[in-house]
């Protein structure tokens, strides 16, 4: 079903039918195997940024490593590995890295989001976010702005989280 899976979606990325295929049939329990997924995200990702279909993915797979079901958790969870944190400092890059070749990508800055509130909640130290909190409040404002149709949901995000708002916005 991997195979098959794989040339569905090589043939079209936005095959919101195979990508949940694979939510049934990857080892979540394998990093090496969350990785090797990730890599196939990002291959669809960088050739289609704005596709939401890779991105859901994207969240799913992010969400496996630090065993959660949802984005809006707010409690803590257990330790993560070397390589976990290896792989959620690894996500923050990518973002980073497409962020300055798509300035607006609504996608890309929420998964920025999720992945501050992963680096927050799971107290991964690294030197791509300086302030979490920061950070998250100020990727909220920017996706309030780049996503008027759903601000509640990052107004909701600001206040459950406290977060430190930048005043210019």
């Amino acid at each position: 079903e991997i195979k098959f899976t794989t040339s569905l979606i090589e043939r079209n990325f936005s095959n919101y039918s195979a990508w949940h295929k694979r939510t049934q049939v990857v080892n979540t329990d394998d990093l090496q195997d969350i990785r090797s997924e990730l890599d196939l995200v990002w291959n669809a990702i960088f050739t289609e940024p704005a596709d939401q279909t890779c991105w859901i993915y994207h969240q799913w797979l992010v969400l496996r490593i630090v065993k959660k079901e949802s984005i809006f958790f707010s409690d803590p969870f257990p330790p993560l590995s070397k390589e976990a944190k290896a792989i959620i400092s690894e996500q923050i890059q990518m973002c980073k890295d497409l962020l300055e070749l798509e300035e607006v990508s609504k996608w890309a800055t929420f998964a920025l989001l999720y992945l501050a509130k992963i680096v927050k909640f799971g107290e991964i130290e690294t030197d791509l976010l300086e302030d979490p909190d920061l950070e998250i409040g100020s990727l909220c404002v920017i996706l309030k702005e780049a996503d008027p149709m759903h601000k509640h949901i990052y107004e909701h995000l600001e206040s459950v989280f406290q977060l430190k708002i930048p005043r210019n916005s």
